[in-house]
């Protein structure tokens, strides 16, 4: 992502985006360390808001691994994560809003089916309701979007 967003900016230049989604960490929760998955995505944030752009810094949700799923290898990271991400939001409050993804899409029975087979990714459902969560979302007042993207 930290290769692709600074192409897909200057991409969009001409259109002038004002809001970027950033929804990422997930699979590097096995592989990096807190600080280093808060510090790319900060870096990513950051460059969107150097093109001018809003950020919707959305929290990591869950993830299952396993034979049957039901492991989630990374509990206590990805609260650190999240926290760091919440933190970073508020102190950015003009240029970026926080989205719980991680607290409205927990991987339970009851919303099995908003996840894909694999455990990581969203199902079509699943994304359907993100769109959802996503439209309620609170922008910072001084922004209305023309345009949304997400990486």
């Amino acid at each position: 992502m930290l290769e692709r967003l600074p192409k897909l900016l200057k991409s969009l230049a001409p259109q002038n985006v004002d809001v970027v989604l950033i929804l990422g960490g997930t699979n590097d929760m096995t592989s990096l360390e807190a600080e280093q998955i808060v510090s790319n995505l900060v870096a990513l944030h950051e460059m969107a808001h150097g093109a001018g752009a809003t950020t919707g810094v959305l929290s990591v949700p869950e993830a299952r691994v396993g034979a049957n799923l039901d492991v989630d290898p990374s509990p206590q990271k990805r609260e650190k994560v999240n926290q760091a991400l919440r933190d970073f939001a508020l102190r950015h409050s003009q240029k970026c809003f926080f989205v719980d993804v991680a607290a409205a899409f927990p991987q339970t029975a009851a919303t099995s089916e908003l996840w894909d087979g694999d455990g990581l990714h969203f199902s079509e459902k699943g994304y359907m309701a993100l769109g959802d969560l996503l439209a309620k979302a609170q922008l910072p007042k001084h922004r209305i979007p023309k345009i949304a993207c997400s990486v």
